[in-house]
């Protein structure tokens, strides 16, 4: 396994990479967290599109709803828990609405930064089930609760019951 950093286009960012040959490699952006778990039958979940947001010193979470689709009036809005399912493609778009946020995944050595008119794509493949801590750093001050959170990787079973109460 090769582990690197690697300072991006955009200013100020970097991204931790974990490249495995044997599972084809990775960009900049995408980090594959391994472990032996069983890949997902063809007709489970394969990949999801999620949306995160810093604004007024707190995250907001966006699924979409039964249409597939972000930005549309069924999608599914949460505070700072993000829950993903194991083994699917998962792509994160940070954005910010006001002032510049830091968005860290320590457990995984992730970290971005969400800029306001700006959007920043993270894409991971979580491969074993747990929760982590979610994290707002220092750029914008440790005295804001609702920066810390939690990403719980689940079940595709149990993030399908999940989502279905969350509507």
């Amino acid at each position: 396994m090769l582990l690197t950093m690697k300072p991006s286009q955009a200013l100020f960012r970097t991204a931790l990479v974990i490249c495995l040959p044997w599972v084809g490699g990775c960009d900049e952006n995408q980090a594959v967290v391994s472990d032996p778990t069983p890949q997902p039958a063809a007709e489970e979940l394969t990949s999801l599109h999620i949306e995160i947001t810093g604004q007024d010193y707190q995250w907001s979470v966006r699924y979409p709803g039964p249409d597939g689709l972000l930005g549309t009036a069924d999608d599914v809005l949460t505070g700072r828990e993000v829950n993903v399912p194991v083994n699917v493609k998962t792509q994160i778009d940070l954005k910010s609405g006001d002032f510049i946020y830091t968005f860290a995944l320590p457990h995984w050595g992730l970290k971005e930064i969400a800029v306001p008119d700006m959007t920043f794509t993270l894409h991971l493949v979580a491969e074993s089930t747990g929760s982590f801590e979610l994290l707002g750093d220092q750029m914008c001050g440790y005295s804001h609760p609702d920066l810390l959170g939690t990403i719980t990787i689940q079940s595709q079973e149990d993030f399908a019951a999940w989502l279905d109460k969350k509507r």
